[in-house]
């Protein structure tokens, strides 16, 4: 059973932050860290972490300067883990979520897999995102899936190889790649002929409250800009 180190970024967000650390020590899967990265919200953290009283959960803070790669970067760094998952203080993962993924790792000689999330919107309902939305196997070359197909993957549905993150110089702090840098992070691994493997089935939930709309139209702007700076 590799160590998974789990990283979680937050900002200002407790009651979700708690939903979603309790999804995470609720795993099936139990060799696993949780690191959590805050930035510097607007009550005391350090302390509120501290009152889980989990040997699992190291926890830290650093500024982003409102790129959150920063803070994502910040936790691989700090990962003990051969895998890195990655969850938002906004996402919930069903208890195999971990199980599986690993699962799916061994058996088909993945370097990073991915699955499905249902979202829960405005109104509390759980759906699974259209077809726009949700993940795909990828055809090969996979490079040339994402770029003219669109971002297939959730981030906080990926286990990867640590390793590949390496390789690839980590997750973009450009900036201007500021809402897709996990795409373009996506592309990089395609790019060095990393194993991608999708689960097909939902291990988690997205909560889009009233974003929905919004976030339809970014996952279209995404792939606009992802299109544009490769072409």
């Amino acid at each position: 059973m590799p160590l998974v180190s789990v990283i979680v970024t937050t900002y200002n967000r407790k009651d979700l932050l708690t939903k979603t650390i309790d999804s995470i020590l609720n795993q099936t899967y139990k060799n696993y860290e949780l690191i959590v990265i805050d930035n510097y919200s607007n009550y005391d953290f350090l302390s509120y972490l501290r009152s889980f009283n989990d040997e699992r959960i190291r926890y830290f803070q650093n500024a982003n300067d409102g790129i959150i790669a920063v803070n994502r970067n910040f936790g691989i760094k700090k990962a003990k883990g051969e895998y890195i998952a990655f969850c938002d203080d906004d996402d919930l993962w069903y208890p195999e979520k971990l199980k599986v993924s690993m699962e799916y790792i061994e058996k088909y000689s993945a370097d990073i897999v991915y699955h499905d999330l249902y979202y829960i919107n405005s109104k509390g309902k759980v759906k699974l995102f259209n077809n726009k939305n949700k993940t795909r196997e990828f055809n090969k070359p996979v490079k040339n899936d994402l770029l003219y197909n669109g971002n297939g993957i959730n981030n906080s549905s990926v286990v990867i190889k640590k390793d590949v993150l390496l390789n690839v110089g980590l997750i973009t702090e450009d900036k201007n790649k500021i809402s897709w840098e996990d795409y373009h992070t996506w592309i990089k691994i395609a790019e060095h002929n990393f194993i991608f493997k999708r689960i097909p089935i939902c291990l988690g939930y997205y909560l889009v409250g009233n974003q929905k709309i919004s976030y339809e139209s970014q996952v279209f702007k995404n792939f606009e800009n992802i299109k544009k700076y490769y072409s």
